[in-house]
């Protein structure tokens, strides 16, 4: 049931990613604005996004949630595996929630 759903939480994943590693290598520049270094941006997350695209299951989901530290987040962090595949559960039966 939750392996359909993998498209939409690979994305929400990426996106994640991109946000962080945009973030972490943003530099301030003089004049008040602000400019990523794609660079830096690509050596410290290909690696994570290369992960990423190999997910092709429930278990890859779950392994990568755990390897890349989502799982020992705040149980409120809505990345970890728990809280995704919570979420994506409840998208198709609504009647579980709580």
């Amino acid at each position: 049931m939750l392996k359909k759903h993998l498209p939409a939480i690979k994305g929400e994943l990426m996106h994640y990613f991109f946000e962080t590693y945009s973030s972490m290598n943003t530099d301030q520049l003089e004049d008040g604005k602000t400019k990523i270094n794609y660079d830096e941006f690509w050596d410290e997350g290909k690696g994570c996004f290369r992960d990423l695209m190999e997910i092709n299951s429930i278990t890859d989901l779950d392994e990568f949630c755990e390897s890349w530290g989502l799982n020992e987040m705040d149980s409120e962090f809505e990345l970890t595996f728990y809280n995704l595949a919570k979420k994506y559960l409840e998208v198709k039966y609504p009647e579980n929630k709580k």
